[in-house]
């Protein structure tokens, strides 16, 4: 499995500071990829406008499902509407 770490910030004031971790299995089928983020924010944040995380934002991205959980394991899935 590779491993990526990836450390800075949200936008140019900083106001967000973002931490993730990437992970990727080697398969022969279809990519499995495991995402860790972590946000540091220390002072009020405007949302309007914002997005900090964006999935399918690429051409021929698909998620179907997503997950999310924690350390004790498994907390929901979701089906993503098409």
């Amino acid at each position: 499995m590779s491993e990526v770490d990836y450390h800075g910030y949200y936008d140019g004031r900083r106001e967000v500071g973002v931490q993730a971790k990437v992970q990727t299995l080697r398969t022969d089928d279809y990519a499995r990829t495991f995402q860790t983020f972590k946000c540091l924010v220390d002072q009020a944040v405007s949302i309007e406008n914002r997005c900090l995380y964006d999935m399918g934002s690429t051409g021929g991205y698909m998620t179907p499902k997503i997950a999310y959980g924690n350390r004790e394991g498994s907390l929901q899935e979701h089906e993503v509407p098409s």
